[in-house]
């Protein structure tokens, strides 16, 4: 039976059509990410066009945000790739297409709630091959934030993308006023998100890149996935959506399908 926390499962084997979408996040005035970080990230494709990011989680399936892959809020695009193993956004230089057979967005997603709920998980029809490129992300074990984060994506301005992954730091403001007063037109900020500001305040987020990692600085574990921001407001906080607090959804899709 499936759970009553799994809102849509979509087969790949039609066409959904889709209309406009909330502007997915991308990085910019970020710094390029070293060989050996980010291995789990990966660019989820639309047309072979890169759409936004996730992060690899078991031998078949990805993890990004819902607003990430749904045009609307409940109409999903259809013929999704996922390109893993390389920094270079084109795959021209390395890494491998795989087809997303399904996709899973959770049942109380709701984008006009200051996108709450704002998690899905992708699964592909071949598996993974785990290698120095390519590794799954580590979840957390405990409900804790750390202060000092980080962020990766292709990022740019002007529709326009870095072809290599690049990264910023971010700082925790989970508690901070300034989060509910900045998103107090989208309902506030919600105890399941995070929000957080880039430590360089020259760095955004922008087009491209959401359901990006927020990772730990300190051991590196997923925290959360990059939600929503204001586009190109230098300083703005953007907001994520917390793993630990979907443990339980993330872990019955990837045990079912």
């Amino acid at each position: 039976m499936k759970s009553s926390i799994i809102q849509t499962l979509i087969l790949f084997s039609f066409q959904i059509l889709a209309g406009s979408a909330k502007s997915s996040k991308k990085i910019h005035n970020g710094i390029l990410t070293r060989s050996h970080e980010f291995e789990f990230e990966v660019s989820i494709k639309y047309r072979f066009a890169h759409l936004c990011a996730g992060s690899i989680i078991t031998t078949r399936h990805v993890i990004t945000s819902a607003s990430c892959v749904t045009a609307e809020p409940y109409v999903i695009y259809a013929n999704l790739k996922i390109l893993s193993g390389t920094k270079d956004v084109t795959g021209e230089s390395s890494g491998n297409f795989h087809q997303v057979s399904q996709v899973a967005i959770h049942k109380n997603y709701e984008p006009t709630n200051c996108w709450r709920n704002d998690i899905a998980i992708l699964k592909i029809k071949s598996r993974f091959i785990f290698n120095r490129f390519r590794q799954k992300a580590t979840l957390p074990f405990y409900n804790f934030v750390p202060k000092s984060l980080l962020v990766a994506g292709w990022g740019g301005i002007d529709g326009n993308i870095n072809r290599f992954l690049n990264k910023i730091g971010i700082l925790s403001l989970r508690s901070d006023s300034r989060c509910q007063s900045a998103f107090s037109a989208y309902n506030f900020v919600h105890a399941t998100q995070l929000c957080g500001t880039p430590t360089d305040f020259q760095a955004r987020i922008t087009h491209g890149d959401g359901g990006g990692p927020v990772i730990s600085i300190d051991n590196e574990n997923l925290i959360a996935v990059v939600s929503a921001s204001i586009l190109n407001t230098l300083g703005f906080p953007m907001i994520s959506t917390l793993i630990y607090p979907f443990l339980d959804f993330i872990n019955e899709i990837i045990t079912t399908y």
